[in-house]
């Protein structure tokens, strides 16, 4: 017996199979078809997207048999989605999460319902990149396509529809929306009046793991797969990823520390503070049953790291990172006086608001270990100060760090992580996992049943961890290094409004 997730990334599409104790026995992936065009402006084209969902199902069917699978789940990036017609033919293409098109939108956002009002109801700052956005700006830009827009449909919701025939939605998803009531799991009729956008341009909303159609006979044909197997409900890809790790208590929290650095904890119902707005949070619904999350994050974390490496060493084959690592190793906590504030791309979360990153203390004697030292240490800094003020807002402690992401490799990087939360991390030990989809498979074995409960799911797969303890005598300095960063970065705010004043 068999379970596929499907993963429809921002660079690639994964289709992954899983025994029960989630054992990986197959794996295809293809780059994501993607057009990029002036302006920053990128998109995904619908039926290519199929067509490369099609070409990994026919990748994994090849190595395992189609009749061992008996259920799928679609994980995915959010925000971006497909307007389709009244027989599901996509009328253009789906407008990547990060293309800023979509500013404009914010703006009457803030005009006509407020950020207070928005976020109350569905947990989201107003930020360009969520999908209700993406919708009027196509009511605006291409009419012709708003006119004979039947449904709009997240890209999970789209593959779900071809592969099945149905329209639906999970709540994870439906949650990057700016449309989800959170308090009621509905859409929100307040918002959908507001917007001028009816009822019934969106799926039906189910829980993740919800069983919601089967295979057809034309979309077996077009992927490998057996007439009949269970179509389920999945989830927005860091939350499936938070599934699989077994993120799902309150206390836990998930630092995913990739380009950018995702910091999420379980909530057992929202919380929409004022604090949690001010700092651009999210809060949705988790894919775990009947559980939320609070979300923040750095927009700029590992590729902060790789871009003062490039900076300050060229590019280096990994024998010589290996080497450059263990000299920044032999840097003393602190960086000698330098510090670094890591808005190398903004603040996340924040739209509109104007925050540059920063070298403080810098002195000619400084060497070029020490510069990687201090930009891993600011990163750090944030990530603390970010998941406090999550933790604050959530009513918990941090109970457990689980951190997952492609710069869990650099080990230097999550000593000193570990030294500056005080906590030790947990960290995964085994080959690189594809979290996201494991995740979804998940939900496709509670949807089909083949485990009795989300507990018994999670209990039967086990992923290998490791743990890194923080050295003692590195937190203890770090303790003091973090108080000094507080109080430095709040004071650098000023200087950025300053510096995005236009200079005649």
């Amino acid at each position: 017996m068999a379970l596929l997730g499907i993963d429809l990334g921002t660079s690639s599409i994964k289709a992954v199979v899983y025994d029960e104790a989630g054992h990986q026995l197959a794996l295809s992936r293809v780059p994501t078809p993607m057009t990029e065009l002036p302006g920053g402006w990128a998109e995904y084209p619908a039926d290519a997207v199929w067509q490369a969902v099609c070409q990994v199902l026919s990748g994994v069917t090849s190595q395992v048999p189609p009749q061992d699978i008996v259920a799928l789940a679609v994980t995915s990036m959010g925000e971006a989605g497909v307007p389709v017609d009244r027989a599901g033919k996509a009328l253009y293409p789906a407008i990547a999460w990060f293309d800023p098109r979509t500013t404009p939108q914010v703006e009457w956002w803030a005009a006509n319902v407020g950020q207070e009002k928005a976020y109350a109801i569905t947990g989201l700052s107003l930020n360009p990149i969520f999908s209700a956005n993406k919708i009027l700006w196509l009511r605006e830009n291409r009419p012709q396509v708003f006119r004979r827009m039947a449904k709009w449909l997240c890209m999970p919701d789209f593959i779900i529809h071809r592969l099945s025939g149905q329209y639906a939605t999970d709540y994870s998803t439906a949650s990057r929306t700016l449309l989800l009531d959170l308090a009621s799991r509905t859409w929100s009729r307040p918002l959908l009046k507001a917007t001028g956008l009816g009822a019934k341009l969106f799926p039906p909303l189910y829980p993740s793991g919800t069983t919601v159609g089967q295979v057809h006979r034309q979309a077996a044909a077009d992927t490998g797969l057996r007439p009949g197997t269970l179509v389920v409900t999945g989830g927005h890809d860091h939350i499936c990823a938070a599934l699989a790790w077994g993120v799902v208590e309150p206390g836990v929290l998930l630092d995913s520390v990739g380009t950018a650095e995702a910091l999420l904890t379980p909530l057992a119902a929202p919380v929409l503070s004022p604090q949690g707005m001010a700092q651009g949070f999210n809060v949705g619904c988790h894919a775990a049953q009947d559980c939320y999350y609070i979300h923040g994050g750095l927009n700029f974390s590992g590729g902060g790291v790789a871009w003062i490496l490039q900076q300050v060493f060229g590019t280096a084959p990994q024998a010589d990172l290996d080497s450059i690592l263990a000299q920044v190793a032999a840097v003393p906590p602190g960086a000698n006086g330098l510090r670094y504030i890591p808005h190398l791309r903004g603040v996340l979360g924040l739209a509109g608001v104007t925050r540059q990153a920063a070298l403080v203390g810098l002195r000619s004697q400084h060497s070029r270990p020490e510069l990687v030292r201090a930009v891993i240490e600011g990163l750090c800094y944030e990530a603390r100060a970010i998941t406090e003020s999550l933790m604050a807002i959530a009513g918990a402690q941090v109970s457990q760090v689980q951190c997952i992401g492609g710069g869990v490799r650099n080990r230097l990087w999550m000593r000193i992580k570990a030294a500056v939360y005080g906590k030790p991390l947990v960290v995964p030990t085994g080959p690189e996992e594809e979290e996201a989809a494991l995740g979804a498979a998940l939900l496709a074995g509670m949807g089909a049943r083949v485990y009795a409960s989300q507990r018994q799911a999670l209990a039967a797969v086990q992923l290998p961890r490791g743990i890194i303890s923080p050295d003692q005598d590195w937190a203890e300095r770090y303790q003091a290094l973090y108080a000094q960063y507080r109080q430095i970065e709040p004071l650098l705010a000023q200087v950025d409004q300053t510096l995005a004043r236009p200079v005649s």
